[in-house]
């Protein structure tokens, strides 16, 4: 029979599998130390779901250093997180590096976006000088406009190289 804390084991051990290891249990059992052919770890967060082929309870001798590895906190009826102790510390750092994820997530958004503007813009800079080049009654040919168009990027580019290292920056 599982008790509520026998479940909590098991959901803090589903977990670990599911967040450190992509949901492979092989490979969450051989990071905490389990030979993975044994397939105890596997049977132990498996166990209780719909259609598990067994009710497997690890019995706290076998879980208990599993769960220090993880950094699992067992408190009493009463007892609060100590704010100096090393799971308060590692919490904060949790929820700061999620804080981290997030911020850079939206700026990798901002910038995907950016970039497509930028695209977009190339377009129609490239449609401007084929235009440019018809209405030139044939004194440039388009070739001849991409390879000023793109010789005048080299430049640009190594200005911007050379006046980056210098810190120089230009309005523009």
């Amino acid at each position: 029979m599982k008790t509520p804390f026998a479940q909590k084991v098991i959901q803090i051990l589903r977990d670990y599998c599911d967040t450190q290891c992509d949901g492979n249990a092989r490979e969450a059992s051989r990071s905490l130390g389990l030979d993975p052919d044994t397939g105890y770890y596997a049977r132990w967060i498996n166990s209780g779901k719909p259609g598990a082929k067994t009710s497997r309870v690890p019995r706290i001798d076998s879980v208990g250093p599993l769960l220090d590895q993880i950094g699992a906190v067992l408190l009493g009826p009463g007892e609060t997180l100590d704010e100096g102790s090393e799971a308060a510390r590692l919490k904060k750092e949790l929820s700061a590096a999620q804080r981290r994820i997030l911020e850079l997530q939206n700026a990798m958004e901002a910038l995907r976006q950016e970039n497509a503007a930028l695209i977009g813009y190339k377009f129609k800079w490239e449609g401007h000088l084929e235009s440019m080049a018809v209405q030139s009654s044939g004194t440039l040919s388009v070739s001849e406009l991409h390879a000023y168009q793109s010789n005048s990027s080299e430049k640009e580019s190594a200005r911007k190289s050379t006046t980056g290292s210098l810190g120089n920056t230009k309005a523009g």
